[in-house]
């Protein structure tokens, strides 16, 4: 199925993601993507994901609202509306929202295959 709208799918809590949810839109499961998967992720003031890394996956992350404090490898910056995280593969990196406003941003992983 190539279109869909994404109020048409569930919010998630992944493992590891603490109040912090994802609707998973394209990828092996929902569509038959072989290469990435994209998601849009929102999470409360206090939501996070834990310190973790992928073995082979890439991320791209793109923030649309809100205000969080990201971790990528040795380096810590507050992440909105417009920034860009690229995480590489067996990079440790986290998130959390720290704004008043919830942190909303889309996710790119290639490939796919993380557990949710």
């Amino acid at each position: 199925m190539p279109f869909l709208n994404e109020n048409d799918v569930e919010w998630i809590e992944p493992p590891g993601h603490i109040r912090a949810y994802s609707r998973y839109l394209v990828g092996p499961e929902e569509q038959g993507s072989r290469h990435f998967d994209f998601r849009t992720s929102r999470y409360p003031t206090g939501g996070y994901v834990e310190p973790h890394e992928h073995d082979v996956q890439e991320q791209v992350y793109y923030f649309i609202t809100g205000t969080g404090t990201a971790e990528c490898g040795d380096e810590t910056r507050t992440v909105g509306p417009g920034d860009v995280m690229f995480v590489p593969a067996g990079v440790r990196h986290s998130l959390v929202s720290t704004g008043a406003q919830d942190l909303e941003f889309v996710v790119v992983t290639s490939p796919p295959g993380i557990p949710k």
